[in-house]
Order: C-alpha cells, then sequence, then structure tokens
C-alpha cells in the first residue's frame, strides 16, 4: 500500500508475507475489475472498503538501478 503525507504519494511498502495486495491509488491500475459489496479488515481490525480490483504498475529502486514491476489480484482500497 502506498504511504502518505498530505494527499502526496511518497513510496510504495512492499509486503511480501500479506494475504492481500491493496492500493489507494488507482491510476497506478493498468487494468481494472469491478468488485461488488466486499470488505477486507486490516491490522487495525478496522473494515475497509474494496472498490475494484485489477493490476498494477510501477518502478522500484534498487542498490543498483531500477525495475519496472508489475502486481496482478490488487484490491483497490481506497
Amino acid at each position: 500500500m502506498a504511504t502518505t503525507k498530505g494527499a502526496k504519494v511518497t513510496g510504495i511498502l512492499l509486503d511480501c508475507a500479506a494475504s492481500c495486495h491493496m492500493f489507494m491509488d488507482q491510476k497506478y491500475f493498468t487494468s481494472y475489475h469491478e468488485s461488488t459489496s466486499e470488505f477486507i479488515t486490516v491490522g487495525s481490525q478496522n473494515c475497509v472498503p474494496v472498490v475494484d480490483h485489477g493490476s498494477i504498475k510501477f518502478q522500484a529502486v534498487l542498490l543498483y538501478g531500477y525495475i519496472n514491476l508489475t502486481i496482478h489480484n490488487v484490491l483497490h482500497t481506497p
């Protein structure tokens, strides 16, 4: 999920042990499929609505350069 400072995205946190991938910014989605009345429970025990799901693309910074990543089955949770 992206971290924010105000309304500006300042980075993306990848959690390889997460039970599902979530992303809040629709502009990163390259494919988009509607979800119906779906909610997930996050670590704080709050229920978060799932608006849609799809694939996202972004560029990750590594020690020696960049890599373009695509993640599929990502939940859009604004």
